[in-house]
């Protein structure tokens, strides 16, 4: 990744497998301040976030929370734990599979504009 994320707190949801881990993987090298990846299943957090320490070396810049991108409720409370955990959340990357095979788009448009 050629761009630089310096100092930038970055939640990527659906990030702890494929697409959305490498990403969260490429941001911490990247400079990014903290990275948190979502996920529906605890299982998925807990094995994505030691596969992102040993492939970045920055166990203190990532943070693995349970939640799913169309609850409302569980989207809220990933956002304030990036907040208590990092300081802040700037950044929100949305991993638009789940979404797309379960044809929640638009549901999911509206309740990340009501949360961020």
């Amino acid at each position: 990744m050629d761009a630089r994320v310096d100092g930038k707190v970055i939640v990527v949801t659906g990030g702890s497998r494929g697409i959305g881990q490498v990403t969260a993987i490429e941001f911490l090298n990247s400079g990014a301040k903290g990275v948190v990846v979502t996920s529906r299943k605890p299982d998925n957090i807990e094995r994505s976030v030691a596969e992102i320490i040993a492939a970045t070396d920055r166990p203190d810049a990532i943070l693995g929370v349970v939640a799913s991108v169309d609850d409302v409720a569980a989207a809220e409370r990933a956002i304030a734990q990036t907040i208590e955990h990092f300081g802040s959340c700037n950044e929100l990357v949305l991993s638009l599979i789940h979404i797309i095979r379960s044809r929640r788009i638009e549901s999911c448009r509206s309740r990340c504009s009501q949360n961020l």
